[in-house]
């Protein structure tokens, strides 16, 4: 990669109208247009082998696989260790 491809600008966005802090401020950077055709084609790339090199508590980026079910996992698991009085 170039210099110029690692490169990106950083532009702030309020969260709400008519604020001055600067907590109330989101930063984005927006990367090149090369940059991000070029983690498309390596996402792309890497996907059908990901859940193969993933574990099983992985849950962004598997086929098949909401970031939801990471939340009922714990759901679950909560419910099921104060069912058999397991301590966590």
């Amino acid at each position: 990669m170039t210099s110029r491809q690692k490169q990106g600008e950083i532009i702030c966005l309020p969260k709400r109208s008519g604020t001055d802090e600067s907590s109330d401020f989101r930063p984005f950077t927006l990367f090149n247009a090369d940059y991000r055709i070029l983690a498309r084609l390596v996402a792309r790339r890497l996907r059908p082998v990901l859940a193969e090199h993933l574990k099983d508590t992985h849950y962004c980026g598997v086929p098949g696989i909401l970031i939801l079910d990471a939340g009922a996992t714990i759901r679950n698991t909560i419910a099921f260790a104060e069912t058999e009085k397991v301590p966590l």
